[in-house]
């Protein structure tokens, strides 16, 4: 029989309470797949989390702080809900505009920025610019991911599918001009033969990633503000980030 995600997701969560009875604080609100987070699946079981940018940084604060982390990936569009009711206590990759209760949560400095960034094959014929390159492309995006910095309407077609990387096999077959993603997602997601892509210069938006922690952690919360902003201080983020760059 075939145990739903998640079912899988609530054991994983349940097996994570320590012996001491310390419930472990359940972190998530980032993508559940590389470069963010690394998640081994065998059916059956609970999903592993063996790395990820994210899941470093994480793993640097439980190493600082002796705290314990759970993972739980719920829809963007269940995020608030899992932070109302109790289910997620920290999201690693946030914006205040994009919660609808930002108040209820404590916010750390910014993290990390990404460059959003365009990838086509090497032959293709042009440079990306800017707003007036995309005419008449067929552009793979992210399902369901709002993109304001373009504007309505739009002077390309919108060609989505699920992630990056299945965008980037798209356009490794030639059913779309070129990819729009995040850089460290592109990157991680480009063949081994990467010189047959290249990315364009134009970046037009460059995202800011903060972490959103409850209120209700209470000391456990400002722990890890506390620490996250020495990680920014003493240069163990950029370390880590410049690992995905």
């Amino acid at each position: 029989m075939k145990i739903p995600r998640a079912l899988l997701r609530t054991a994983a969560i349940a097996l994570a309470v320590g012996a001491s009875g310390a419930q472990a604080i359940v972190v998530g609100g980032f993508p559940n797949v590389k470069p963010y987070a690394v998640v081994v699946r065998e059916e059956g079981k609970p999903d592993r989390i063996t790395g990820g940018l994210v899941v470093e940084l994480f793993d640097e604060v439980a190493r600082r702080t002796g705290l314990e982390f759970a993972y739980s990936f719920p829809p963007r569009k269940r995020m608030d809900l899992e932070i109302a009711e109790g289910r997620l206590d920290i999201v690693g990759m946030a914006n205040p505009a994009w919660l609808a209760a930002p108040e209820s949560m404590d916010w750390s400095p910014e993290v990390f920025g990404e460059r959003m960034v365009f990838v086509s094959k090497a032959e293709f014929t042009g440079t990306i610019e800017g707003p007036a390159d995309l005419e008449g492309l067929r552009i793979g995006m992210n399902t369901g991911y709002a993109y304001p910095e373009f504007g309505i309407p739009l002077s390309f077609t919108r060609d989505d599918a699920a992630t990056v990387a299945r965008n980037i096999e798209r356009l490794s077959a030639g059913w779309i001009d070129a990819v729009y993603g995040g850089e460290f997602d592109v990157k991680s997601h480009l063949p081994e033969d990467a010189a047959r892509y290249r990315l364009h210069p134009w970046s037009p938006s460059i995202p800011s990633y903060q972490w959103a922690v409850a209120k209700r952690l209470g000391e456990r919360g400002a722990l890890v503000l506390r620490t996250i902003e020495a990680m920014l201080d003493d240069g163990t983020v950029e370390r880590i980030l410049a690992r995905y760059r």
